[in-house]
């Protein structure tokens, strides 16, 4: 997942890394 944080902007990866944490694992791969 670090790699496709890496390439999204900042505020994007944060909410990301949020969702990651709220949101199962399956559905973040999607």
């Amino acid at each position: 997942m670090a790699l496709t944080t890496a390439t999204l902007p900042t505020p994007v990866a944060k909410t990301a890394g949020t969702l990651s944490i709220l949101i199962p694992p399956m559905a973040t791969v999607e």
